[in-house]
């Protein structure tokens, strides 16, 4: 939990990153994290939460140092584990079902003006 809370403190001075569905962040616009939320309930820091990301990220790049502090790291290096194919196989399982893929606004990063 005070990993992720340090990583979404990074994230808020960074003036936003991509996150997943389910996280809420409101940061102000100088780069405070105001609050943190997943699927709807604030960040216990004495929780473990699992975080997936890239390589790049998890190596501590775009000023993330929060995931070289991580524990359990699990770096598969099969192809199904790439991110291209992963998300390739995504687009390809949706076209699949007939649904199109396309981006909409969810607020997962408020910027608030306190």
């Amino acid at each position: 939990g005070d990993k992720v809370l340090e990583l979404f403190r990074q994230i808020a001075r960074r003036g936003g990153e991509g996150v997943s569905h389910g996280v809420q962040l409101v940061i102000s616009r100088d780069g405070k994290l105001l609050s943190a939320r997943l699927d709807g309930n604030a960040i216990d820091p004495q929780a473990s939460y699992r975080v997936t990301t890239i390589d790049y990220l998890a190596q501590g790049n775009d000023q993330l140092t929060a995931f070289q502090g991580g524990t359990d790291l699990n770096a598969p290096s099969e192809e199904k584990n790439n991110t291209r194919y992963i998300i390739a196989d995504y687009f390809r399982l949706m076209a699949a079902k007939g649904i199109a893929v396309d981006a909409k606004l969810e607020g997962r990063i408020v910027v608030s003006d306190e």
